[in-house]
C-alpha cells in the first residue's frame, strides 16, 4: 500500500464471486495426496469450519488461506480434508520452488508434475533467504518472486482462492517465527479509486509428534474468523511518517495481525504440556519422578486453561478432555522409546536429551520434545494469561527458560 493512496482515501471493495463446490474434483485431488497419511499420520482434528459459512450457505470466494505451516507432511495431513471447504475447487498454491523440480524423484516425474498438477495448481517461490546465492542471482530470484505474487494477486481478482504458508519456512526451533512480506504484498491491490482485497482466512496448524500411537503424529487444525486487509493508520502529521517509513509500517502491522491469529489457533497438546514439565524438573535441579505425576500435571493444566477468560479462544486437544489416559499413556511410552526418559525401580528419570540444541535445518526432528515445549512456552510469551496457567501450574518462573 503506497502513503499517497492512504491519504486520498480510497474505497476497500472486496472481491466476491460465486462458490462453485465442484465436490467429486475437489475430493478427488485431495483424496489422492492424503493417501499416505494413514501410515504417517494417526489423527487429525479440524475446528472452525463454521467460520466459511454464511447465510445457510458459504462466504463467496475468492479465499485466501493462511495455513500455519508445520512440515511438508501438510500436504498429505490437511490436503484429504480439502472438499471441506469447496472453494478449494478454484485454487492456487504458492509453494517452494523447489517442489517444481525435486531431486527425490525422477526427471521424468518432475517433468510431468510440471506440466499437470504444477501447472494448474502452483506459484512457484524462490526462498531467496535461505538458498547459498550471489547477490546477482538473489536479485534475479527477488524479480522472480515479484512476478509470482502479482499472478497470485491477479488469479484471486478473477475469482481463484490461494493458499499461502506465510512464515516461508519451517526450519527453527518451534518458536512462533515473524511473518514474511508476501501475505501482505497479495492482500489487496489498488485500482483506480478503490482498494481491492479479498476474504482471508487464517488456519492454525498444530502437530503433536509424540502423543500418537507409536511413531505417528497428531495434526490439529483450527480455522480463525474471515478478515481482510486494511492499511495502517498514517500518522505522518504527528510523527514526520514519510513514504518508506509507512510502508513498513503497514507490513508490521499485518504481519503481526496474522502472527497473532496464527498464536490465538494453536492447539496446546500432551507432548507440549509434558514437556514442559520435563523441563520444570530440570529447572529445579531434579531428575526423578513418578509416572503418575506427569498426568497430574498435563490434567492440572488443561484444568487452568479451562479457566481463561481473555476474550481469545483456547484450544486443546479434545482428547485430552474426554479420555486423557490414552494420550498420555501414549506420550509416555514415546518418551521412554525415543530416549527422553528412562525406568527404575519405579521412578522415572530425565535423560539429557531433552538439554540437545540442534541447529535450526534438523532441529525438529533430532529434538522433537523440545521443539513442541519452544513452541508451548513461545505461545505464552504472547499471552499473559497462558504465561500464568504455565507458572501456577509448574511452579516455575518462566523468566528462567530461554528458548534456544
Amino acid at each position: 500500500m503506497r502513503l499517497e493512496d492512504v491519504r486520498r482515501g480510497l474505497e476497500t471493495k472486496i472481491i466476491e464471486f460465486p462458490v462453485k463446490n465442484k465436490f467429486f474434483f475437489n475430493s478427488l485431488v485431495g483424496n489422492a495426496f492424503g493417501l499416505p497419511r494413514p501410515f504417517v499420520c494417526d489423527e487429525v482434528h479440524i475446528n472452525g469450519l463454521r467460520n466459511i459459512k454464511k447465510n445457510g450457505g458459504y462466504i463467496p470466494a475468492p479465499l485466501m488461506i493462511l495455513l500455519k505451516h508445520e512440515s511438508y507432511q501438510d500436504a498429505i495431513d490437511l490436503g484429504s480434508k480439502c472438499s471441506l471447504v469447496p472453494h478449494l475447487s478454484n485454487v492456487k498454491i504458492i509453494g517452494r520452488d523447489d517442489y517444481f523440480h525435486s531431486s527425490i524423484f525422477s526427471p521424468s516425474f518432475n517433468w510431468i508434475f510440471n506440466k499437470t498438477a504444477g501447472k494448474r495448481y502452483m506459484i512457484p517461490i524462490v526462498r531467496s533467504w535461505i538458498k547459498d546465492a550471489s547477490k546477482k542471482e538473489k536479485i534475479e530470484m527477488k524479480k522472480l518472486n515479484n512476478q509470482s505474487l502479482e499472478q497470485a494477486t491477479d488469479e484471486w481478482m478473477s475469482g481463484k482462492s490461494i493458499i499461502i504458508l506465510p512464515e516461508g519456512t519451517t526450519r527453527n526451533n518451534g518458536e512462533f517465527v515473524e511473518v514474511k512480506s508476501g501475505a501482505w504484498r497479495i492482500s489487496h491491490k489498488v485500482v483506480d479509486d478503490k482498494i481491492y482485497v479479498i476474504n482471508t482466512l487464517p488456519v492454525g496448524n498444530t502437530v503433536d509428534w509424540l502423543s500418537g500411537n507409536g511413531k505417528k503424529h497428531l495434526v490439529f487444525a483450527n480455522v480463525g474468523p474471515p478478515f481482510y486487509y486494511q492499511p495502517a493508520p498514517w500518522e505522518g502529521e504527528i510523527e514526520g511518517e514519510g513514504v518508506g517509513k509507512y510502508q513498513c509500517k503497514d507490513k508490521e502491522n499485518y504481519s503481526r495481525i496474522i502472527k497473532d491469529n496464527f498464536i490465538n489457533l494453536h492447539t496446546y497438546t500432551a507432548s507440549q504440556i509434558g514437556g514442559m514439565y520435563l523441563n520444570s524438573l530440570l529447572m529445579k535441579g531434579r531428575r526423578e519422578f513418578k509416572k503418575e505425576e506427569l498426568g497430574e500435571k498435563i490434567n492440572f493444566f488443561v484444568e487452568r486453561v479451562g479457566e481463561i477468560e481473555d476474550g481469545r479462544p483456547v484450544y486443546v486437544d479434545p482428547v485430552l478432555l474426554e479420555n486423557p489416559k490414552r494420550r498420555i499413556d501414549n506420550l509416555y511410552e514415546n518418551l521412554l522409546a525415543q530416549g527422553y526418559i528412562s525406568e527404575s525401580g519405579g521412578l522415572v528419570t530425565v535423560t539429557d536429551k531433552m538439554n540437545i540444541v540442534p541447529g535450526e535445518r534438523k532441529y525438529k526432528n533430532k529434538n522433537r520434545l523440545r521443539y513442541m515445549t519452544n513452541r508451548f512456552l513461545s505461545a505464552a510469551e504472547n499471552r499473559i494469561t497462558i504465561r500464568g496457567a504455565i507458572e501456577n501450574t509448574f511452579d516455575i518462573p518462566l523468566k528462567d527458560y530461554v528458548i534456544e
